[in-house]
């Protein structure tokens, strides 16, 4: 995932493309049995305000996985991830926030991946 670009309003946005033909991104909404979501953990700052959970901004598909035997979410193509949040003041800060997240294709996925990276607000 590449670092994002934040603005004014918004915080991390990492987006998510598809590296390989046939592969896809989990979305953050788990489902019970498949493969694991994608999921985001911010280091706490009392700097800043968050507002509401992380959004998906993309074409989310949702269909029968045999591999998992169970209905799963993901985006075939692209997806952002977008968090909003507040900096209280007019101070400049930053944000830390690791993703860990999981790539499949039609017979397989790839251990869970985590990264960390940190966005200038």
């Amino acid at each position: 995932l590449p670092t994002p670009r934040p603005t004014a309003s918004s915080a991390p946005s990492p987006t998510a493309r598809r590296q390989n033909r046939g592969t896809s991104t989990r979305s953050t909404q788990g489902m019970d049995g498949g493969p694991i979501p994608t999921n985001f953990k911010f280091a706490k700052n009392p700097l800043i305000t968050f507002n509401g959970g992380v959004k998906e901004v993309g074409k989310l598909k949702e269909e029968y996985d045999k591999n998992f035997d169970t209905k799963v979410k993901y985006f075939a193509e692209q997806v952002s991830f977008v968090q909003n949040v507040k900096v209280k003041g007019n101070i400049k800060t930053n944000v830390s926030v690791t993703v860990e997240y999981m790539t499949c294709d039609d017979s397989q996925c790839l251990p869970p991946t985590k990264k960390t990276f940190s966005v200038s607000l």
